[in-house]
């Protein structure tokens, strides 16, 4: 009688594993793409720079303009789309923060799951254009950074170097700076990337959630 119970159950018990491998599957391979972009098909490419290694600013600290701490690590989980424009912000730097608004928007439900952030070179900004600046962009975060955090922007130029500003970086949910385009990127170009990361990233959470129930 055992025996038989043993052999019955056996059969539901590999159906299951087989479903829960079914739904793990598509989160699973999205978050390895995610991680390992060259391994993606030919034909299947992104429009920004990867930077490799991957550069966790987590723990960076940068001065707001109002003369707080911004804490890079308290965006998480979120992705951040990151300006640094350069230090007084003409047109070009304007142009940037106006994308990133338009990518947010144009992500629909995903974009509460963004943050934007203005990072401008230096200190001693006037009080009255970075006011303006924050009309002009609410909802967006505004900091000034020197040191550390620019040398690892600058890094992340192929071939290092200079010559990052009015760059935009794609930070995702663990802090890690890990896409860079240039100021000639189109927003569009931007968003097409973007979209890519927000759906696999969501797949793996969704996938993490089932699995750890």
């Amino acid at each position: 009688m055992s025996q038989t119970l043993e052999q019955q159950r056996r059969p539901g018990s590999a159906q299951l594993w087989i479903l829960v491998a079914l739904f793990a599957l598509p989160a699973a391979a999205a978050w390895f793409y995610y991680l390992n972009p060259d391994l993606l098909p030919q034909g299947r490419s992104n429009n920004g720079q990867l930077i490799e290694p991957v550069q966790n600013i987590s723990a960076m600290r940068l001065a707001t303009i109002s003369g707080e701490g911004l804490d890079l690590g308290s965006m998480q989980p979120k992705w951040t789309l990151l300006v640094l424009g350069d230090e007084t912000c003409a047109e070009t730097c304007r142009e940037r923060a106006r994308d990133i608004r338009q990518i947010q928007k144009a992500l629909a439900d995903n974009g509460s799951r963004m943050e934007r952030l203005l990072v401008l070179p230096g200190e001693g900004y006037s009080l009255g254009s970075i006011r303006a600046l924050g009309s002009s962009f609410p909802g967006m975060h505004l900091a000034s950074a020197s040191g550390e955090l620019l040398e690892i922007l600058a890094a992340s130029q192929a071939g290092g170097g200079a010559g990052v500003e009015n760059n935009v970086f794609i930070v995702d949910p663990q802090s890690n700076l890990m896409m860079r385009y240039q100021p000639d990127a189109t927003a569009k170009e931007i968003l097409k990337d973007m979209e890519k990361l927000m759906k696999a990233s969501k797949n793996w959470v969704k996938g993490a959630q089932y699995g750890h129930r």
